[in-house]
């Protein structure tokens, strides 16, 4: 059973952009990857993975619109994850914060 309760939950609970951990939920929610293949050329950009406590407080459209602004001006990913949950933290998210970023076109970043 989903239902929405601030965001979508399975049985009132488990937030469905998980699927890991909350047990007694297995029967519900698989933790069965999908995996998909994509060939992207160079200037695709970058990927935000991040918890449902970053989802909660920013859409998609508002993490892209902030990390595409953030690479702008800052080559650090780390640094810019940081401000992403930082972000969602000040936009009143109650729930954990992770942020990853990867990005595919390694000409916005810097590797030690």
């Amino acid at each position: 059973f989903v239902s929405f309760v601030g965001v979508w939950r399975v049985m009132g609970q488990l937030a469905v952009s998980r699927s890991l951990g909350d047990r007694h939920l297995s029967q519900y929610v698989s933790c069965d990857p999908t995996i998909s293949h994509v060939a992207l050329p160079p200037s695709s950009g970058f990927v935000v993975v991040a918890s449902d406590g970053v989802w909660e407080s920013m859409t998609s459209a508002d993490v892209g619109q902030f990390v595409s602004e953030r690479l702008r001006t800052d080559a650090d990913l780390y640094q810019v994850a940081a401000d992403v949950v930082v972000e969602a933290f000040v936009r009143g998210s109650s729930d954990n914060l992770l942020a990853l970023i990867i990005v595919f076109d390694d000409s916005s970043s810097s590797e030690d």
